[in-house]
């Protein structure tokens, strides 16, 4: 059950990260250099700070820096979108302490 729920947690993570580059472009089609310069300074200060949403949740990585980038991908969205992120991960925390 653990296995399950760990994919649960990286699809979570993954299609937040993939969302990311769905912002890039702006609504007349051209790049966002603000998105791109919150994303180059997020993924930086994640691998500087070795912060890493998948270590943080138990699930290894075998290649190191993908989840402190991933993580950076993620909160260069902003607190908005972490904070929300985070409430997901908890219910799915609670709800497989109530199935045990």
């Amino acid at each position: 059950m653990m296995e399950l729920l760990a994919v649960v947690v990286v699809a979570i993570l993954i299609e937040s990260a993939v969302e990311t580059f769905n912002t890039l472009f702006k609504n007349n089609g051209k790049l966002s250099y603000k998105k791109i310069g919150a994303i180059i300074l997020s993924i930086a200060v994640c691998v500087c700070a070795k912060l890493d949403l998948f270590s943080i949740l138990g699930i290894t990585m075998v290649v190191p820096y993908v989840g402190e980038i991933v993580t950076g991908l993620v909160v260069s969205r902003g607190s908005g979108v972490v904070n929300s992120l985070i409430e997901k991960l908890m219910q799915l925390r609670s709800s497989k302490s109530t199935q045990v």
